[in-house]
Formats: structure tokens, C-alpha cells, sequence
């Protein structure tokens, strides 16, 4: 019989300290902590009163946090509503509204979608937000969630004319290629946000 114990054990103790490492590497600061006093210290009247206290909530909800927190909300909305439907409408069969598409297929092609995504923003992001700046980039992102969602029916009905063709692979195409720019959506909520707020 195995001992259990002792290989979980043995285990997590190699792992702990690697762990930490890692941890202690990535999440470097290079600022100084600042010092706290030590419960011995006597600490005057003054001093414990000219301790910051935490704004109230109604001091933080100004109109672009309220813009910023709606927009991120409906970016978070749409990209959930097409991640959870997507995969879905890909297994339905044609007759009755989706692609017919075994789950091989589906994988492949989410596969890609996710490569594509990311190697896009890794290429391109930085210009586009240079040349357009945030807030058209966050706006052509949020819009995009229209023609996104749009394209279901399109795509479905296209399958029920012609077969799965050239005309359903390339609106296919276009829909996850509009996904990217609502995925650019998370990044331009804080930008926008920082950019902004001076």
C-alpha cells in the first residue's frame, strides 16, 4: 500500500517554496512598503486623527466612473451572451437554426478564433489606439456587439440556402473577426478611464 500522506506531503513541500519564488518574481514592487508603526509606539491625538479615511461610495460614482463601470458592463454582457451561444449554435442543426457542425470542427475553429485574437491585439493594438485612441476603439468595440449578434440568423439562414459554402464560412469569418474588436473593449474600460480623469 501507498502512503498517501507522506507523497502529499513530500508534495506540497517541493512545491511551496517554487511557488513562492515565482510568485516573488512576478509580483516584484519597486516601491518601499511603508513603515508602520509598532503596537508599542505611543501614537498622539493628532497623528491618529490625521489618518486618511475611505471616500463614501457616492464620492466614487462620478459620471465617467458610472460611463466606464455601464460600458464594461455591456462589453462583459455581450461577450459572455456570444461565448455561451456560439459554441451552441455551431452543434444545432441546420433545421433548426444553427450549423450542424460536429464538435471537432467546433474546437478547431474556437481554437483558431482564440489564436487569432490574441495575435491580432499583440500586432495591432498599440497602433490602432495610437492612431484612433480610446475611446473610438472602446465605441467600435461596443458597436460591433450588434452585427455580432446579428449575423446568427444571417449565417443560419445562408446555411438553409446554400449549404455550408463559401458565403457561411466567410460570415462566419467576419462575426469572430468582430469578436476582436469587442475583446479590445476590456482593455480600453481602464485606459479610457485613466486617459480621462485628470
Amino acid at each position: 500500500m501507498l502512503d498517501h500522506t507522506k507523497c502529499g506531503n513530500e508534495s506540497v513541500s517541493t512545491r511551496a517554496p517554487l511557488c513562492e519564488l515565482i510568485k516573488e518574481w512576478f509580483l516584484r514592487q519597486s516601491y518601499a512598503k511603508p513603515s508602520t508603526p509598532s503596537s508599542n509606539a505611543l501614537v498622539s491625538s493628532e497623528e491618529a486623527d490625521s489618518e486618511p479615511k475611505p471616500l463614501p461610495l457616492r464620492a466614487l460614482l462620478t459620471p465617467k466612473v458610472l460611463t466606464v463601470t455601464a460600458s464594461y458592463a455591456t462589453t462583459a454582457l455581450l461577450h459572455v451572451a456570444f461565448s455561451s451561444i456560439l459554441p451552441v449554435f455551431y452543434a444545432t442543426p441546420v433545421e433548426l437554426g444553427g450549423l450542424s457542425l460536429d464538435p471537432p470542427r467546433i474546437g478547431t475553429i474556437l481554437a483558431a478564433s482564440g489564436l487569432a485574437h490574441g495575435t491580432f491585439q499583440l500586432l495591432f493594438f498599440a497602433r490602432l489606439h495610437d492612431r484612433f485612441g480610446a475611446g473610438a476603439i472602446h465605441i467600435a468595440g461596443v458597436c460591433s456587439g450588434i452585427p455580432i449578434i446579428i449575423l446568427f440568423p444571417v449565417i443560419n439562414a445562408l446555411a438553409r440556402a446554400h449549404g455550408m459554402g463559401l458565403a457561411v464560412w466567410l460570415s462566419v469569418s467576419v462575426q469572430l473577426a468582430l469578436t476582436t474588436s469587442l475583446l479590445m473593449c476590456y482593455r480600453m474600460s481602464t485606459t479610457y478611464l485613466s486617459l480621462h480623469s485628470t
